[in-house]
């Protein structure tokens, strides 16, 4: 198959010449005074290959950039996940190369999601530097009485044996502040960083922007049961260890060249029991505003989040789920509030097709995005 013909997607098999759909560089909203509508990111679970993410980007601008809203594309990065292990498990940036090569290939504004410790296990087979973090028990969160904290998403065996944290008793919840979880943390942050400084600084009208979310995982009571966490090395009012963590993330973006105005801090409505309010991050230095929400008809909290932005002078990005909804109604309902709370970008997880759990769901979020961007 010719991917330079085709595009790559389990929904159709329409073939695009790519030399007609080649278009100017879109811009991010404040590069271009006269645009204020925010642009409308479809995410990709995991990078694909690069002929497999050039047609994938030209199919987006041919289903959604004709007129309207502007459009990008987003990426989950997994700083812990993708890596080199016989290189002291370095960062291995070949899916965000090739992301990155497509987007100024096909002149796509990108928006980079960075994906934390435990999120890089829950969808994938767990990395070999999770198992030799998880090997030391001075690495691991306990709880008081000594047993570790850990949650198994799916039973072991079967054709999801190794996913889903069902392997090696599941995901274990890991101390952010052992040095030996910080050092490598922070350093695979920064290889990946970089990376994503070097694009910015090339093609800044094409770089949306940067988040560091999901870094900070606290179990909630449906994981403890109710359980008491021990202090431990994490003996610190929680929010207090969440703001340090995602400021030092925000120093490594910086030190990387990222541009202050396209950092953002997201935290997750619905983990507010095991991280923060959602809103809790918007007073770190030097980032701007990030919320993801998991369900729709968060529209106070869209309305607060405008709010601060404005108040403090800072952007401000929403996620959303993707899909929203089986109804394209309630799918058109959530973008119209969100798009008036003005964000100067609305992402939209697990766009591409690829995606196990995207398929016909997905129909009716395309429908209704296309009436914003048509």
């Amino acid at each position: 198959m010719e991917f330079d013909r085709v595009a790559y997607t389990v929904l159709g098999a329409a073939k695009y010449s790519l030399d007609k759909l080649r278009r100017k560089p879109t811009g991010s909203p404040r590069d271009n005074p006269q645009r204020e509508n925010p642009h409308i990111v479809f995410t990709f679970w995991d990078a694909p290959t690069y002929p497999q993410s050039v047609a994938l980007m030209y199919e987006l601008h041919s289903k959604f950039g004709e007129n309207g809203l502007p459009i990008g594309a987003g990426l989950f990065v997994r700083p812990m996940g993708d890596i080199k292990t016989e290189d002291d498990y370095s960062y291995d940036p070949t899916k965000l190369e090739n992301f990155l090569r497509a987007a100024a290939y096909t002149y796509t504004p990108v928006f980079i999601i960075t994906s934390g410790m435990h999120w890089t296990e829950v969808a994938y087979k767990k990395s070999p530097l999770l198992r030799m973090l998880e090997a030391s028990d001075g690495n691991l969160m306990r709880y008081e009485d000594g047993t570790r904290v850990q949650r198994k998403l799916q039973p072991p065996g079967g054709f999801l044996d190794g996913h889903f944290g069902s392997d090696r008793n599941g995901v274990l919840y890991l101390s952010q502040l052992a040095p030996e979880v910080k050092r490598y943390r922070e350093r695979n942050l920064d290889q990946m960083a970089k990376v994503v400084g070097e694009f910015a600084g090339r093609y800044p009208n094409l770089f949306l922007g940067i988040s560091t979310e999901n870094e900070v995982d606290y179990p909630g009571k449906w994981i403890t049961g109710g359980k008491k966490v021990d202090g431990g090395a994490d003996n610190t009012l929680r929010q207090f260890t969440i703001a340090r963590v995602l400021r030092r993330n925000v120093e490594i973006f910086l030190d990387a060249g990222i541009p202050v105005t396209r950092i953002y801090t997201n935290q997750s409505v619905e983990d507010e029991e095991n991280r923060a309010s959602p809103l809790s991050t918007a007073n770190i230095p030097d980032s701007n505003i990030g919320i993801t929400a998991w369900r729709t008809g968060k529209f106070d909290l869209y309305r607060r989040a405008r709010n601060l932005a404005q108040e403090r002078g800072k952007r401000w990005a929403l996620i959303l789920t993707n899909p929203l909804s089986l109804d394209q109604r309630i799918n058109a309902e959530e973008l119209t509030a969100a798009i008036e709370c003005g964000p100067d970008i609305i992402g939209l997880y697990n766009w591409w097709p690829h995606f196990w759990g995207y398929g016909i769901r997905g129909m009716p979020l395309e429908k209704a995005v296309q009436t914003f961007t048509r």
